[in-house]
């Protein structure tokens, strides 16, 4: 009885790797009917050959279980995958526009700092501006809901867009 392996990875499907398991050539069909040399068969003392059809049945059963196993694998990964892209295709246009509204506001603000620097005054808005719009504190989990949709308004990005320069004291 021959088997096809249903794993994406014939070549190292376990079924096809254990060579206990698995024969690479019959010997029966070269020693002309003799089971002395079968890969199947077992030793036992009285010769019968119910062992060898038990360990035929194993070797079956072992064979079926490890697709089956692996048939279980492949669909657990591929819903995961799915998921996965499924959520980014949800959320990718909300994390792109608050990209945009924290990219505008540091553009905004360097420019006043450049502007700031010709005119010999300085202030640190720009550099608080990074630290403040950082991805980790922009993220963070109270500009969220409880199932993780944004907030109306986020309050930090609220509070640096209407951000007036600091007069330099």
């Amino acid at each position: 009885m021959t088997t096809s392996c249903s794993s994406n990875q014939n070549s190292t499907c376990a079924c096809k790797s254990n060579p206990e398991k698995t024969p690479t050539t019959t010997t029966t069909e070269t020693n002309n009917g003799s089971d002395d040399d079968d890969v199947w068969a077992m030793d036992d003392d009285e010769g019968n050959h119910n062992g060898t059809e038990d360990s035929r049945k194993l070797a079956y059963n072992d064979i079926i279980r490890q697709h089956r196993k692996q048939g279980y694998v492949d669909g657990i990964t591929a819903h995961r995958e799915d998921q996965l892209q499924r959520g980014f295709d949800d959320a990718f246009p909300q994390g792109a526009q608050l990209g945009i509204e924290v990219g505008k506001i540091l553009a905004r603000l360097r420019c006043q700092q450049g502007r700031e620097d010709k005119r010999g005054e300085g202030s640190d808005n720009f550099k608080r501006a990074i630290n403040d719009l950082s991805i980790s504190k922009v993220l963070d989990r109270q500009y969220f809901n409880d199932d993780l949709e944004p907030l109306p308004t986020h309050d930090l990005i609220e509070k640096w867009k209407h951000h007036q320069p600091q007069s330099p004291s």
